[in-house]
């Protein structure tokens, strides 16, 4: 995206940033401590570009609105770390979820806390309250970093830069999330397109999107801020952070492969009769399954809510997992429903999934990141579920040579006996 008019001082540089220049940024050897932590990936492929983005401004006041399980906040604290820098940050969010993410469990907040206080707890400080309350503790203009990822409807992100803007200081980068997100309600796009033809602005659309902003024009002494806001289209230094990204991912992915884990998120939605599912009546939890089965317990809907129907969303992401036991308990944890393991599923609907009956559970093969499965379920079991109970999960990652084995040995098992069965018959 071209910078706003009068932004550049002095000529535009080159059309790609040049071999020797991307060889000197510190993304070239960037590997964040979190990654990817809440299974979705739509921050993870920014994390290089945040490590070059502290290198260049050097802030001396960090502030992140919508913090969730930390990967923006913790790579941008860790990019401080290295660049030894004496800055302050702050991480403001209530833990709680929102219109757009739904909710999610106390757990997240505690993994966050942990991991701040493991790592950045000199020079980081959690802020679990809502963004206007957090804006009452700053002064004017002490801001020299932004980053904006709360609610992302057009209104609400509005409101949150016209909230902080007389806190940021002079030449302040704020940084929007998923401005390359166009659907349903998520504004960000839109309100990016407004401030980006009225600022210093450069644009990623990988991830979901990544807008830049500048609070003034840059100091034109800076090679990276030259490239980012002087130029006009720049596709070789986003096609250089695309590249750091996919390399990351790879790097990641063939860590979890090695040690035999698959992380995602699973949600639980609910609706009455008369509503669609919505993120705003959904649990969310995130999982990391490993060879080990694992038990993962997601709190029923709220009494007060009318459930006629409930949804599962096993993953978010392909992967390949064994059931072991799906399961609605009520308070007490006595089963009021439980899914038969050894056997494929009855009485349900789902899309973008397989599933195939093993000796050790039901092997699902998520094909599709937009899966779902809907069980057939009575109004009174539904009732007792909703009065205090819970869902019961429990899985392990599958291993894909192991579970194609089962699956065909019992192939071969049925084969058999239905050639056994038509020898035995009459007409055979």
């Amino acid at each position: 995206m071209a910078a706003a008019p009068g932004a550049c001082m002095s000529p535009p540089m080159p059309f790609a940033p040049e071999p020797m220049f991307c060889s000197r940024l510190p993304s070239a050897d960037f590997q964040p401590r979190i990654y990817d932590p809440g299974g979705g990936g739509n921050w993870s492929g920014h994390l290089p570009f945040a490590r070059d983005l502290v290198e260049w401004l050097r802030p001396k006041c960090l502030v992140e609105l919508g913090v969730e399980y930390g990967e923006s906040y913790f790579g941008l604290c860790q990019s401080i770390q290295e660049a030894g820098l004496d800055c302050r940050a702050w991480a403001v969010d209530t833990w709680l979820g929102d219109l757009l993410t739904g909710g999610y469990g106390e757990e997240v907040y505690e993994q966050v806390r942990q991991h701040n206080r493991m790592h950045y707890e000199s020079f980081s400080t959690l802020l679990r309250m809502t963004f206007d309350e957090a804006s009452r503790c700053f002064e004017p203009q002490s801001i020299d970093l932004l980053h904006i990822d709360g609610l992302h409807t057009y209104d609400a992100v509005r409101h949150d830069f016209e909230t902080w803007r007389p806190l940021l200081a002079p030449g302040a980068v704020v940084l929007f999330h998923d401005i390359a997100v166009r659907k349903g309600n998520f504004g960000v796009w839109r309100f990016w397109e407004e401030l980006s033809a009225q600022y210093p602005a450069f644009s990623f659309t990988h991830s979901n999107g990544l807008g830049v902003l500048l609070s003034s024009p840059p100091e034109p002494a800076h090679p990276f801020a030259k490239r980012l806001f002087c130029g006009e289209e720049l596709p070789g230094l986003r096609a250089y952070y695309e590249i750091c990204a996919e390399r990351m991912r790879l790097r990641y992915d063939l860590q979890a492969l090695t040690a035999g884990r698959t992380s995602f998120n699973l949600q639980l939605f609910w609706r009455s009769a008369e509503e669609p599912f919505a993120e705003e009546r959904s649990r969310r939890t995130h999982v990391v399954a490993l060879p080990e089965e694992t038990e993962i317990q997601l709190p029923a809907p709220p009494k007060e809510a009318s459930v006629a129907q409930i949804r599962l969303d096993i993953s978010d992401r392909p992967a390949l997992l064994l059931l072991r036991r799906l399961a609605l308990v009520n308070r007490q944890g006595e089963p009021v429903w439980e899914m038969p393991v050894d056997r494929l599923p009855e009485d349900a609907v789902y899309a973008g999934m397989r599933f195939a009956v093993t000796g050790h559970g039901l092997l699902i093969h998520i094909f599709d990141s937009d899966s779902a499965f809907v069980p057939s379920l009575p109004a009174d079991v539904l009732a007792r579920f909703t009065d205090g109970g819970r869902l019961s999960v429990s899985l392990c990652a599958a291993n894909a040579f192991q579970a194609l084995g089962e699956a065909l040995d019992q192939i071969d098992i049925l084969s058999k006996s239905l050639k056994a069965a038509r020898q035995a018959s009459p007409a055979g």
